[in-house]
């Protein structure tokens, strides 16, 4: 009887040594989540540097990616590698701003961004995300990698959010996957430097504008209208209007079916009038700034305005194509 309580006795030091271990081991894996999270929350400025990779059923659409953040301002430039157009854009006291560098337009967006959405270069996006209860964490390789559920577009999608951590707390590699676990984004840090003195004058549209004007604004443009490669299964194009004036050339497709939707291209030029303000969200690919709304998406490439429309197509299809015409273009 009394070896049997004795073998209990060790038994029960056994599994409360481990329990013991055990708490241990998850105090110290919370408390390097927390130092992550508290290390890109509190952050009053910061330059970061990347590569964002965005995924299209014609491939991988690939922009390098530059990001100036003084609290509350942000500077960030999207710039083609293959063409070496860039956008930028701009949010201060004054609101959210995109300056399309080779056609030497700007306009005003009128949106909570980021707030409305995730973007992978942004970090206080992320930290955001970061503090939700669902968050896991997985080991994957050599990473600490942060998982949880987010939305895009005021909450119209949900999406899968993966931050990717080395072994010092270093934030590497960020990614968004769609509900069948489809990647649709991925930006790979390359610099990151936090608290550090950015100059104020970045910030100010009208000085960014200037200095890009003498600096870096290039109009010769090749130019053509396009047609989508993306094709909605059981649509087909049921009117073509091509107008061919130099530079006012423009095109208006409408295509039916099983889903209806428009696309306008629009040469735009040095006087070219352009809407000084939209609505919407943004979404980001090669050096665009795309605006979407609850019914269309607008975005400028290569010297042309391009609109996509429909009261039935989800957003994301207006997307792919979109960018099916852009990958025409650039062929």
């Amino acid at each position: 009887m009394n070896i049997i309580i004795n073998k209990i006795k060790k038994l029960l030091k056994l599994c409360v040594f481990i329990t013991i271990i055990l708490t241990l081991s998850g105090c110290k894996k919370n408390v390097t989540n927390e130092s992550f999270i508290k290390s890109i929350s509190d952050i009053n400025s910061y330059a970061l540097e990347g590569t964002l990779t965005t995924y299209f059923p014609s491939g991988e659409k690939v922009s390098k990616v530059l990001v100036n953040y003084n609290k509350p301002n942000y500077y960030v430039e999207l710039t083609n590698p293959e063409t070496n157009h860039n956008q930028i854009l701009i949010k201060n006291n004054d609101g959210v701003h995109i300056i399309v560098s080779n056609i030497k337009k700007s306009f005003k967006i009128n949106s909570t961004w980021p707030n409305n959405s995730t973007y992978p270069y942004i970090i206080e996006s992320i930290s955001k995300e970061l503090l939700n209860d669902d968050v896991i964490t997985e080991q994957i390789d050599d990473y600490t990698v942060f998982i949880t559920s987010v939305h895009l577009f005021n909450e119209n999608y949900t999406e899968t959010l993966k931050v990717y951590v080395d072994k010092n707390n270093n934030l590497k590699e960020i990614t968004l996957t769609d509900k069948e676990n489809n990647l649709m984004s991925k930006f790979i840090i390359t610099k990151f430097e936090k608290n550090i003195n950015i100059d104020s004058s970045i910030f100010n549209v009208s000085e960014t504008f200037t200095y890009l004007e003498n600096n870096e604004f290039d109009f010769s443009l090749d130019r053509y209208i396009t047609y989508p490669t993306y094709q909605i299964e059981g649509t087909y194009k049921e009117s073509e209007v091509i107008r061919k004036l130099s530079l006012d050339t423009y095109a208006i497709m409408t295509f039916s079916g099983t889903v209806d939707y428009t696309i306008v291209e629009q040469y735009v030029h040095e006087d070219s009038v352009i809407p000084s303000e939209y609505s919407g969200s943004i979404f980001t690919f090669l050096e665009c700034f795309c605006i979407v709304s609850s019914n269309n998406v607008v975005f400028y490439n290569n010297g042309i305005e391009y609109k996509i429309a429909s009261n039935t197509l989800d957003i994301f299809e207006l997307i792919k194509i979109g960018e099916s015409l852009i990958e025409e273009n650039q062929k």
